[in-house]
């Protein structure tokens, strides 16, 4: 029995009638970085949060509040190290002394601080010291476009690694066989 025709396409269509095959604009990442995409877009939010409350913004009021909403890594000083290496403006990080709460005496704590200024459009500037979400989202958009630069950067400098041992592997094949078939021929 024959197949039917049917009038699929090989790319499936979305219900917008746009294909779903991948363009620039819309790549998926890596899963290490899809994750630290993930972490910084809870970190975001939660401090988004005690930010526009006017509290401190410690590493240790953060982590379980990140670890609530991605559920799957918790939050670590490399993490933070890691956000400020691809989006070196995002938060201004310092160690103060800071009294706990339930505590008598006060130690040493990592204070996150996001930085406003750190925006690039005016439309989304903070007001009166506020985070809105058109700031927040835009600095969620900086760091994925960013983390993207970062994975076509490491793309091509794979690419043209692989690309020169294929050219090494050819030419050296093609030696061979020159020289096989020379030394047959005599």
């Amino acid at each position: 029995m024959a197949p039917t025709p049917t009038n699929e396409s090989p790319i499936p269509i979305s219900a917008n009638g746009k294909s779903d095959a991948y363009d620039a604009t819309n790549l998926p990442l890596p899963y290490k970085y899809k994750e630290l995409s993930e972490l910084f877009r809870a970190l975001e939010t939660v401090s988004s949060i005690f930010f526009n409350r006017n509290e401190l913004i410690t590493l240790e009021k953060v982590k379980p509040a990140v670890l609530e909403l991605v559920r799957t890594t918790q939050l670590r000083e490399k993490h933070l190290a890691q956000f400020l290496t691809i989006f070196p403006n995002c938060y201004k990080l310092t160690q103060e002394k800071v009294k706990a709460p339930g505590s008598r005496e006060a130690s040493y704590q990592l204070v996150i601080t996001p930085n406003l200024a750190a925006s690039s459009s005016s439309v989304s500037a903070p007001s009166a010291g506020q985070m809105n979400c058109a700031l927040i989202t835009e600095r969620r958009e900086v760091f994925h476009n960013a983390l993207l630069d970062l994975c076509f950067k490491y793309h091509k400098v794979n690419s043209l690694a692989t690309n020169a041992r294929l050219i090494n592997f050819y030419s050296a094949h093609t030696f061979i066989v020159a020289k096989i078939s020379h030394d047959d021929s005599c």
